[in-house]
């Protein structure tokens, strides 16, 4: 394998091919560079706050009864009181003493960036992976059974060096359990903190995340290698994609191992793991294939996974920036149509499912889908000043009288229920499709049900219906109800399309 490198600055710029020297053994099968800003991959403990073995050891314990310092138990109240609250009573009598002479205190200075190291990771044929530091090519993280996707990735120490008998042995006939057919190492999330290893074993993606371990023999220096080995494991990411294709699957059942291999060589599109750094001002992977996905890494440090389903399969894809398509990207569908797309701004990642956020200046507490119409029915609450009391006669109300205060009278509030409809297109309310409950009217429940109807062929209809409940106070037996609404279709507004729709009361049951 040979490196390619640049030596100088600017237009004195040269590349370079060196031969790097690293262990015989398989074949190396895929490889990858890294750029490390993190700090994780860094063989200093004081790089992520470890404390070296030497400062574990702590002073011999003091006999009893005898305090630090070689005084003994027979002490004064006045030094009890220095060893107890010595300091305290030190920092209050300068601050009383010398408070205009006391020097202002330092700004605390701003933690140091970790430092920019270089590493290249590769993957043999009989499933091991490494990791080399560049451009030393110094092994400093092996694990031999990568292709059998364990659940940590656990640093199986310096590889010996081969005897003449291993070395001489046919290649290719390993532990192995799946080809390694694609490996990128990257970091995610903000600032680049959080290192990921993605690997391609045999169509399946397999997803590893670096956190530092210390352990007290992880630097000691073997008589295989005199190089200190990286602190850090990796955790598997658990995901359910699917990116294989299930008629290549049954295909290649039917077929032979060599009619097999020619239809995969003809069936091979190139690497799959594209990596972006600014798209609408995300960082992540794009994984393409049959089933393509998204792989976002945000502000919580938690991976997520999002399908694009829209084109098909995808097996072209690049970051494209341009003043007609800020921050996008492109790639081919699998008719062989070019696309230049945005991914929408408008929407967050940082979850399982893409969310945005709707204004509605309310509190929603139901939401429904009405099939019928394509819209969404709310229930939301605001509060509402209460300019009445209600007249208790026994169990009953018989009225609701008006409060008569005077100006500075604060009333107090109460929550009003409105029943909305939404559009599913442009998330607006639908203009006069809101009703308003009841004062003291409280819903409980709503839900888009198929009830009986005689206005269509199959006898059934789709129904908003809803209960409430008459909240009083403690004096008056709370009593519900339940209404059915029904969406109508109208002649909208002109230049208004959502105004087709209509809500109306379709029955009341008290």
């Amino acid at each position: 394998s040979g490196l390619f490198s640049t030596e100088g600055e600017g237009t004195a710029a040269q590349l370079q091919l060196t031969w790097p020297e690293i262990e015989m053994g398989s074949k190396v099968s895929v490889v990858c560079a890294y750029t490390d800003t993190s700090g994780l991959f860094s063989t200093e403990e004081q790089a992520h706050g470890h404390p070296s073995p030497s400062s574990h050891r702590h002073a011999p314990p003091s006999p009893r009864g005898v305090v630090p310092g070689g005084r003994g138990v027979d002490v004064t109240v006045e030094e009890e009181e220095e060893l107890l609250y010595g300091e305290a009573l030190r920092i209050e009598e300068k601050s009383a003493t010398d408070s205009s002479s006391s020097p202002k205190p330092r700004p605390p200075t701003p933690p140091k960036a970790p430092p920019t190291t270089h590493w290249c990771v590769l993957c043999r044929e009989d499933g091991s992976l490494e990791i080399y530091s560049v451009p030393g090519f110094s092994l400093m993280f092996l694990v031999r059974n990568f292709s059998s996707a364990p659940q940590t990735l656990i640093d199986s120490g310096p590889v010996p060096l081969p005897s003449p008998h291993q070395a001489a042995a046919p290649q290719g006939h390993g532990c192995s359990e799946g080809q390694v057919g694609e490996v990128v190492m990257v970091g995610l999330g903000p600032g680049r903190e959080h290192p990921y290893l993605l690997a391609l074993v045999d169509g399946e993606l397999l997803a590893y995340q670096a956190f530092p371990y210390h352990h007290q023999h992880q630097h000691q220096h073997t008589e295989h290698t005199s190089t200190p080995h990286l602190p850090l494991r990796f955790s598997k990411v658990h995901h359910k994609l699917l990116l294989n294709d299930k008629k290549g699957k049954t295909l290649s059942r039917q077929l032979s191992h060599a009619e097999e291999a020619e239809v995969e060589e003809s069936m091979d599109h190139g690497p799959q793991l594209r990596v972006f750094g600014d798209i609408s001002g995300y960082c992540g992977v794009f994984l393409c294939g049959y089933y393509p996905h998204w792989l976002f890494v945000m502000d919580r440090g938690f991976p997520f996974f999002h399908p694009m389903t829209i084109d098909g399969p995808v097996w072209s894809f690049a970051p494209f920036n341009n003043i007609n398509c800020p921050s996008g990207f492109l790639h081919f569908n699998s008719e062989g149509e070019l696309r230049i797309c945005v991914l929408p701004t408008h929407l967050s990642y940082d979850s399982p499912w893409p969310v945005r956020k709707v204004p509605t200046r309310s509190t929603p507490h139901f939401v429904s889908f009405h099939m019928e119409s394509k819209t969404h029915a709310v229930v939301t609450s605001e509060q509402a000043p209460l300019l009445s009391v209600p007249s208790v006669s026994g169990d009953e109300v018989d009225q609701m009288d008006p409060l008569v205060r005077d100006d500075r009278f604060v009333p107090p509030m109460d929550s009003k229920f409105f029943l909305q409809l939404y559009s599913p297109v442009s998330w607006e309310a639908v203009p006069s499709a809101k009703t308003a409950m009841d004062a003291f009217d409280h819903v409980t429940c709503m839900k888009v049900l198929p009830l009986r109807s005689q206005e269509t062929f199959s006898g059934r209809k789709e129904f908003i219906v809803l209960s409430t409940s008459s909240v009083y106070g403690e004096e008056v037996t709370s009593r519900g109800k339940v209404l059915i609404f029904d969406v109508t279709e109208v002649i909208p507004e002109p230049g208004k399309p959502l105004t087709k729709h209509r809500l109306k009361v379709f029955k009341h049951i008290f």
